[in-house]
């Protein structure tokens, strides 16, 4: 087993985390010691502790000696903690493997530093795109000061969305339904626009059985409308200001379930990252409510790179190329 195995193992207990850690990235950290994994340790909700200070914890006086994979560069600076860098020297760990450097300027590359200065072996780069997958809203926040943006939507073998305009219609069979919750717990936030808000008047809760997820929802509008409690209104003149503002909040990944208003503002304004689409097989006639820039989202760099069945519907994933 190599440096590679051992990290994939720490990228792996990483992901548990994903849409619950922020303002912080989901972090992992495997502690190694004679070629075994002694102690395990991830981001916690609400980005404590960190999953340095976890694993240490876990491992106890077994990592004198060891060597800790670490997905993101470990932190320099005092938080609400000991800094992770100072706490891996204390412990006595020979060696830190580095997945990616941590883009925030206050630590970026200093955790590294500190650690070569108090005498510990420091590799990194390994599995570094993967890591930066992982948490690329993280990493998106601090280089173009806006979250990770998915773009959601479920329509009608006749390209439709509605079966008229201000009526709330179920498209989505019961599978689908249990994978938009599941998309759900893997973003910071959510968010409609208004008239979905009032058509609709959802809940935009993660709904599932045995599972907290304490998400953000936000409602796009050009002024302030009632909303159901817990629920934001967040408004500016431009998508890339209303996302600055959640950005500055700590939000690291949004998922946009609509409407087609809002998702076609996204698109033309070119803050979409990707689009998950879901086609189920029912039709709803031709006074529907179309969704016109669905058959377009090549001419926004989007293209197809996953489809799968879901009982009776069929979900696509489109990226872009980069």
């Amino acid at each position: 087993m190599d440096d590679e195995y051992f990290m994939r193992t720490a990228l792996n207990y990483a992901a548990r985390g994903i849409g619950r850690a922020w303002p912080n990235p989901s972090v992992g950290c495997a502690i190694v010691k004679n070629g075994y994994i002694v102690a395990m340790g991830r981001t916690h909700e609400g980005g404590r502790p960190h999953a340095e200070a976890e694993a240490l914890a876990r491992a106890g006086s077994k990592a004198a000696g060891a060597t800790a994979y670490v997905t993101l560069e470990p932190c320099a600076i005092r938080g609400r903690g000991e800094p992770c860098s100072k706490a891996l020297i204390e412990a006595g760990v020979k060696r830190v493997v580095i997945a990616c450097i941590d883009p925030n300027p206050v630590v970026n590359g200093q955790g590294i530093k500190n650690l070569e200065n108090a005498g510990v072996k420091v590799t990194y780069g390994v599995l570094e795109n993967e890591a930066k997958h992982m948490n690329k809203g993280f990493f998106m926040t601090h280089e173009s000061n806006r979250p990770w943006v998915t773009l959601k939507l479920a329509i009608s073998a006749d390209g439709a969305i509605a079966k008229s305009e201000g009526v709330r219609t179920q498209i989505s069979g019961e599978m689908a339904t249990r994978y938009m919750h599941n998309l759900r717990s893997r973003h910071d936030a959510i968010m409609v626009g208004s008239n979905t808000a009032k058509i609709d008047a959802p809940k935009l809760t993660t709904r599932i059985k045995g599972y907290e997820h304490n998400i953000r929802r936000f409602i796009a509008s050009e002024k302030p409308i009632t909303a159901s409690e817990g629920i934001e209104t967040i408004y500016a003149p431009t998508i890339k200001e209303m996302l600055a503002q959640i950005a500055a909040q700590g939000i690291t990944r949004i998922l946009v379930e609509g409407g087609p208003k809002l998702h076609q503002t996204f698109l033309d304004e070119g803050y979409a990252d990707c689009f998950k689409l879901i086609r189920s097989p029912i039709e709803l006639g031709e006074n529907a409510v179309k969704a016109p820039y669905i058959g377009k989202l090549n001419e926004y760099g989007f293209k197809l790179a996953e489809a799968h069945s879901m009982d009776e519907d069929v979900l696509e994933i489109y990226r872009k190329d980069k």
